[in-house]
């Protein structure tokens, strides 16, 4: 049975663990799908050609190759590579707190993840697994399936505290172009000079009392 020969691989493995790339090119003989499909989704009224979805679901048939796997033998002008790369970066994303990163983060993973020249242009290949946000200028890459609408559907504790930071700086930048901490500091400004101006009084009025108290005191 393939989840007995799965045991006992694993048990026969050092520690009894074993890294994900050692076990993907036996899917076969663990009764594994070779060709394994990537969600997709495709929005209403994205207007997608008949050529263009059948050559998705085509793609999608395609053998599967892990992101752990070693792929140097794998010809990068091929379809099987690009659903590698796909693979590869479905994976990274996932591993991510907020599921989503900028473009630019990724342009330096091409060696070490072993990926073919002008490999980004996957996000705009697979619409259905990637979206591309351009907010503030700038281009994120974010995971479709993680997502149902603008919700995160498997949210990290780490990501509540994280919007409300953003939240705080947000209305902080608000407060400033309407000129309330001009404000506020104006009064902060305009009550030390009255606190000042007090304690040069209660300073004076004790001098005072000093000299009536001792006629010789403001001679020396």
């Amino acid at each position: 049975m393939p989840a007995c020969h799965l045991v006992s691989i694993i048990s026969s493995a050092p520690n009894s663990s074993l890294p994900i790339y050692h076990i993907s090119p036996q899917h076969g003989q663990l009764g594994l799908p070779q060709n394994i499909k990537l969600s997709t989704f495709i929005m209403r009224g994205f207007g997608l050609k008949k050529k263009c979805i059948k050559w998705l679901e085509e793609w999608q048939r395609l053998p599967y190759t892990s992101p752990y796997a070693d792929a140097s033998d794998l010809d990068s002008r091929t379809d099987v590579s690009e659903k590698r790369i796909v693979g590869v970066f479905h994976e990274l994303l996932n591993l991510m707190i907020q599921k989503m990163t900028q473009r630019k983060n990724v342009s330096n993973l091409r060696k070490p993840l072993d990926l073919p020249q002008k490999f980004t242009k996957v996000f705009g290949r697979h619409p259905g697994i990637f979206y591309i946000s351009q907010k503030c200028s700038t281009q994120t890459v974010v995971l479709r399936d993680a997502y149902y609408h603008q919700d995160l559907l498997d949210k990290h504790p780490l990501v509540a505290i994280r919007q409300q930071y953003a939240s705080m700086m947000k209305i902080g930048f608000q407060n400033r172009s309407r000129g309330l901490y001009k404000k506020f500091i104006g009064e902060d400004q305009e009550e030390g000079h009255c606190l000042k101006n007090d304690s040069n009084d209660v300073f004076s009025k004790k001098r005072s009392t000093e000299d009536l108290r001792n006629p010789l005191h403001g001679s020396i």
